[in-house]
């Protein structure tokens, strides 16, 4: 990120994302590192793969690492370790996949502290910090008032979040997001979200189009 004026209070700025513009230096440091990490990376690639348990004691892990060494660590992990994991993927500190059947596009960038359970995402997608990805709104029964919530089980479900899509912090995304969509800072998705919609609040609803 380059500001072209210094901010001040009250006042927005221009500001240039170079996340997926890289000059040939960086890309040759991010190739470099990458193959460097492999033999450290080996012991929890081959692990990781026992259950979804110890891959996520892995991805916690991985996760503490700072600065751009763990963010082309963590590329490096995934990248041989989820269902597919496109280019210049981006995974900021504290952010853990609790599953390796997790597909990842494109340009995809992960802020600080995100968590993610069952879902895919598209190529384009920005993710602010904070995130939570879960399966559907029904992960625990609670009809029987007999017995504990804890033990009655639940139901969970695989979501997608589409192409060209920008996650605001602290969203809580329970349901497919369709493709060119904007999910506002604090929202909490719990129906399936039309392509190129404009989502806020609590439940999320829609305020505007794209298109």
């Amino acid at each position: 990120m380059r500001y072209k004026d210094t901010p001040i209070i009250g006042k927005y700025v221009e500001v240039e994302y170079h996340q997926f513009k890289q000059s040939w230096f960086f890309k040759f440091l991010w190739n470099f590192f990458t193959f460097v990490f492999i033999p450290f990376l080996l012991p929890f690639i081959l692990v990781s793969r026992i259950s979804d348990f110890v891959f996520k004691a892995c991805s916690e892990f991985l996760s503490l690492f700072p600065s751009i060494f763990g963010i082309i660590l963590r590329y490096a992990f995934y990248k041989f370790t989820l269902s597919s994991c496109g280019k210049n993927v981006f995974i900021d500190f504290g952010t853990v996949f609790y599953y390796p059947k997790i597909s990842i596009g494109s340009n995809v960038t992960f802020g600080i502290g995100n968590i993610v359970q069952h879902c895919d995402f598209g190529d384009n997608v920005l993710i602010s910090d904070g995130c939570r990805f879960i399966g559907g709104i029904k992960k625990h029964n609670f009809d029987r008032t007999d017995i504990p919530i804890a033990y009655q089980g639940g139901k969970i479900k695989r979501i997608k979040i589409g192409s060209d899509t920008w996650i605001g912090s602290n969203a809580i995304i329970m349901e497919s997001v369709g493709e060119g969509c904007v999910i506002g800072a604090g929202s909490v998705v719990t129906k399936e979200v039309e392509p190129y919609s404009i989502c806020a609040g609590n439940p999320a609803t829609v305020v505007g189009k794209r298109k």
